[in-house]
């Protein structure tokens, strides 16, 4: 038992050491600059819609108004399983809407579709944006100031839309700690920046080639396959972090353990694929077994359960003068570093009253998370959509 909890805590000593020094490099990163293009590319605005009545109408409607040139930007609304009031509504406005209908929808195969059914060529940038996302003003701006440097894929700085209860509060707070650590912090570090399934633009051939993968289309979480089409085509994804994408947070707790749930399948599922033929040639390249190595840690959130947990669990282990290695006060100052990684990569605007109160609701969430993870299934590829309140910006 007790070489058991050794193994367990050099486990969970390195993913807490590797989540300390990229938040803290996260926190030092220069965030990239570019000069003013010297002319705009032409942006397809893509924005797949599975059942998104409720929101798709207001964010085609506030992407219309971006301040990029009219004329250099297209928006494309990739309609699965829409109802026929919605399309009607859409086909009145300046915008191009193609209908996909499968059997077991995924963002990426109406994306593949997108390029199945446009057949225009004049386009240098395809934008990814998901059916709530909002783009603020100069984002594209900056985008094709990025494109104009040589970046060929670039990830966004997604942020929250809503704040209005203690789940999305939460939510908003776990996206800017992702943001710090596998954005900033990586490219502080010179390594790719990860893709977070939206607010993201890639070289239009560039996405059009990794979209024929199958693996991609089939996936449930398409932005992790295309990450694994980027390592081996040895491409580099730039954060740009003053491009801001606003992004509805989870505000339902059932809502949260469904896409929490599916997470954890894509990342269990993703981790089979670095074995796959096509991965081959970058077996002896750095990256790969980075990659492999991040995807091999637990999810956040799980430190958030299992290091107090057994903190205590040492802790009585000793007041009954039992056996237990390592002893408590060595899971606790992991623990304790663990937290530490986490508030420094909070922004400072989140430390008010309403975070004070959201935190009381931690242990349901976390709770919530547990089980979205015990009902987890590896071969599950059916895609379970985000279902959004319609929070308008």
């Amino acid at each position: 038992m007790n070489i058991f909890f050794i193994l367990v805590f050099v486990y969970l000593l390195v993913g807490v050491v590797y989540f300390l020094i990229f938040s803290i490099a996260g926190k030092i990163y220069t965030k990239a600059k570019f000069s003013d293009a010297s002319d705009f590319r032409k942006i397809a605005v893509v924005i797949p819609a599975y059942k998104e009545d409720q929101i798709i109408l207001n964010t085609v409607k506030l992407a219309l108004d971006h301040d990029y040139p009219s004329e250099c930007f297209s928006i494309f609304v990739m309609a699965d399983q829409l109802n026929n009031e919605t399309l009607s509504a859409l086909h009145l406005l300046p915008v191009t809407v193609h209908q996909v209908i499968y059997q077991q929808s995924t963002k990426a195969k109406s994306l593949h579709a997108f390029f199945e059914m446009t057949k225009s060529d004049t386009f240098g940038v395809a934008m990814l944006l998901d059916a709530d996302n909002i783009m603020q003003l100069g984002c594209l701006k900056i985008v094709n100031n990025a494109f104009d440097a040589g970046m060929r894929v670039v990830q966004c700085h997604r942020t929250a839309k809503n704040k209005h209860n203690a789940l999305a509060i939460l939510d908003a707070i776990s996206e800017e700690i992702r943001i710090n650590i596998f954005f900033a912090g990586q490219r502080a570090f010179g390594l790719s920046a990860e893709l977070i399934g939206s607010g993201m633009a890639f070289e239009y051939s560039l996405l059009k080639d990794i979209l024929q993968n199958k693996y991609v289309q089939e996936s449930p979480g398409e932005d992790k396959e295309m990450t694994l089409q980027l390592m081996k085509k040895g491409i580099t994804v730039e954060y740009l972090a003053d491009a801001f994408v606003l992004d509805e947070k989870v505000s339902d707790l059932q809502v949260f353990k469904r896409q929490r749930k599916r997470w954890i399948e894509s990342q269990l599922q993703i981790i089979r694929s670095f074995f796959r033929s096509e991965f081959k040639e970058v077996r002896s390249k750095r990256v790969f077994w980075y990659r492999l190595f991040q995807n091999l840690l637990l999810p956040r959130s799980f430190y958030m359960i299992l290091l107090p947990f057994i903190t205590v669990l040492s802790f009585l282990f000793e007041v009954f003068e039992l056996k237990f290695s390592p002893e408590w006060m060595w899971w606790l100052s992991l623990t304790l570093l663990y937290f530490l990684s986490l508030l420094l990569s909070v922004p400072i605007s989140y430390f008010n009253v309403n975070t004070l109160m959201a935190i009381t609701k931690l242990p349901r969430v976390l709770i919530s998370m547990l089980w979205a993870a015990l009902g987890a299934k590896v071969n599950n590829k059916v895609f379970v959509a985000t279902t959004k309140g319609g929070i308008k910006k």
